[in-house]
């Protein structure tokens, strides 16, 4: 009778939804059969499981966990012996099991990594689902296996493996999930939608999350999303939309930024999305009030992000009030732990890929002056931190106070601010550039901010 238990397995996970004991009696006679039991029969017995637990939502109940463990023992035996279309629903099915199950875990991981093995070795006879599941598998558990993304993906854009536009995009997705970036695959979903003419709001809303979160940003992909009517898509997530298009550099639409529901924000979406709601319709009073509520568990970067919204706004007395609860948090975080955040070497700080101390710092010149004194100790203790050769990013910020103490009233202040630096300001700045730009500091700020905006300035000596 043993001998059937694989093969009534799946009649039994149908009829135990209405009848608890029947799936107890099945388990119970599984019980030392399992060793038993051939790949085919351990399989039917691992469908049974996930059909049954549906109707849990895949929680195990405590009663079945040996037996689960049993079963995930007898599957990573039999790993070598499945076929690919049987390792990815097995992976598949696992990853479900171990999302909501913690004590699977240990053993789902040892799974996974027998059937990366297996999988390489038998990839010629994989097609696309298996491929699909294989890496949605990993995903879902927040795995990252480069090795084996690279072979599948190097396997997927081989045109003549028969995946379509669609499996280029679902396979991308399981790895924008997890981080991991692969060129040629992103520039097949690129091609393949810059083709299509009419993109559903669900398309672009999955695109941007792909693009946003591999931070891939180039003029294709804007002009991707500027060819559809982005300011009617209809998703039910706006906000997540709305941030995606803003880390890629994409101008939201302002009847977009409208619908976002600020007071229903979780913090993640509040920060991502708070440089947007500048000068919109949203009060100063609201975004205080969601900033204040979130403080407590915000990062480095939600404070930059809430620093980013103060700048496109209006300098008014309430924002001054945000500012000074921000900026607090902002140079607690530069001197604590982002000193470290320098670029590598040939890079600039434009293009490094992180919110650091030196972007953070082409915020805070933005900034009124006035607003930034009580803090001129802790511009001093970044500038003596940072070496020489970076020393020119802060031509703009040290031209900007030399040039506001030294022509505005209060410049009795600069010994002091030249205290906090541990040189004069005019040395600093005479190590950096020539001693004749110095003395001309108006005019010298003024060529450096035509440089940043684009524009030109006008200077006028009161």
């Amino acid at each position: 009778m043993w001998l059937l238990i694989g093969k009534i397995a799946g009649d039994v996970s149908k009829c135990a939804s209405s009848d608890i004991k029947i799936w107890n009696s099945f388990v119970d006679s599984c019980e030392n059969k399992l060793e038993s039991c051939d790949q085919k029969d351990i399989l039917r017995i691992v469908r049974a499981i996930i059909n049954f637990y549906r109707f849990y939502g895949h929680e195990i109940r405590t009663r079945d966990h040996p037996f689960v463990e049993a079963v995930l023992e007898q599957v990573v035996k039999y790993c070598e012996a499945y076929n690919c279309g049987e390792l990815g629903e097995i992976s598949e099915i696992f990853s479900d099991l171990a999302n909501h199950n913690p004590f699977v875990l240990q053993g789902v991981f040892t799974l996974l990594s027998k059937i990366s093995i297996t999988f390489k070795l038998r990839l010629a006879e994989a097609i696309p689902i298996d491929v699909i599941k294989l890496s949605l598998a990993f995903s879902k558990l927040g795995i990252r296996d480069d090795p084996l993304f690279g072979t599948l993906v190097n396997f997927a854009c081989n045109g003549s493996n028969g995946f379509r536009l669609e499996d280029h995009r679902i396979l991308l997705t399981s790895y924008a999930i997890i981080g991991y970036y692969d060129e040629k695959l992103l520039e097949i979903v690129l091609d393949g939608y810059s083709k299509t003419k009419n993109l559903s709001s669900n398309d672009l809303g999955i695109l941007s999350f792909i693009f946003s979160k591999l931070d891939y940003k180039n003029d294709r992909v804007k002009q991707l999303f500027y060819k559809h009517k982005i300011d009617s898509v209809e998703l039910f997530d706006i906000p997540s939309f709305c941030a995606n298009l803003y880390k890629l550099d994409i101008t939201v639409p302002e009847n977009l930024v409208k619908r976002i529901d600020v007071d229903k924000l979780s913090a993640e979406l509040f920060f991502d999305t708070v440089p947007l709601l500048a000068r919109s319709i949203f009060p100063d009073e609201l975004i205080m009030t969601k900033y204040l509520e979130f403080i407590k568990d915000s990062t480095f970067d939600d404070h930059v992000k809430i620093l980013e919204y103060i700048v496109n706004s209006e300098f008014t007395e309430s924002m001054e009030k945000l500012c000074n609860m921000c900026i607090k948090h902002i140079f607690e975080g530069i001197s604590r732990d982002n000193l470290h955040a320098l670029p590598a070497e040939g890079e600039t700080f434009a293009n490094t890929s992180s919110i650091d101390n030196f972007q953070t710092l082409q915020l805070l010149i933005k900034l009124p002056c006035c607003w930034l004194y009580d803090y001129i100790e802790k511009f001093g203790t970044i500038f003596k931190s940072v070496p020489i050769k970076y020393k020119s990013q802060f031509i703009t910020l040290l031209f900007g106070l030399y040039t506001f103490f030294d022509f505005a009233p209060g410049s009795s202040l600069i010994p002091e601010i030249e205290k906090h630096f541990g040189t004069s300001i005019q040395e600093a700045l005479s190590e950096i550039i020539a001693q004749e730009n110095v003395n001309r500091a108006p005019y010298t700020l003024c060529a450096e901010v035509e440089e940043l905006l684009g524009d030109k300035t006008e200077v006028s000596i009161l």
